[in-house]
């Protein structure tokens, strides 16, 4: 039997707070390898029960196991120095890329199923894009990729996908 599958633990070594942007230091206690780009976005995160504690936009140095991320406008609490806490991040780098893009290379379509069970998927959250009741039946898409209307809106249209990754 495969062993669970376990997130990389890190701990925070600094915190600062420059008005909307918070700054955020992580020490990675091993499995450095885990760590391939992109790094960010992600967060800090208790894994059982699951709870986000931290929302890391943008990577800004790395120094062997420390890495330095930016965070815009959050709204959850700091994560406290020393304390100790699961890492994940969130996106691929053809995610990232998608996230980074101009809203003008998007348009509006309606899914039409090939067949009864035919349906696509948001590709940031996931989100059933289907002709069913328990999805979305429109969402934008660039020719290749769909992204639901609240993806698109947080990610794509307000810009803030291009905050988001590695800036080193």
């Amino acid at each position: 039997m495969c062993p669970k599958y376990q997130l990389p633990k890190v701990k925070v070594i600094n915190v600062e707070e420059k008005g909307e942007l918070s700054v955020v230091s992580i020490e990675i206690s091993s499995r450095i390898d885990y760590f391939f780009y992109p790094i960010a976005p992600g967060d800090l995160r208790i894994s059982e029960p699951f709870q986000t504690i931290w929302e890391f936009h943008r990577l800004i140095t790395r120094e062997g196991k420390k890495l330095t991320f930016e965070t815009y406008r959050s709204k959850l609490t700091h994560p406290k120095t020393g304390q100790t806490y699961d890492f994940c991040s969130w996106w691929r780098e053809d995610q990232l890329l998608l996230a980074q893009s101009n809203p003008e290379d998007f348009k509006l379509y309606r899914f039409i199923p090939k067949s009864s069970e035919d349906h696509d998927h948001c590709e940031f959250c996931w989100k059933h894009i289907c002709n069913e009741e328990h999805g979305e039946h429109e969402a934008y898409t660039n020719g290749r990729d769909s992204v639901c209307f609240e993806c698109f809106d947080k990610y794509i249209a307000s810009d803030f996908g291009k905050n988001l990754g590695d800036a080193i």
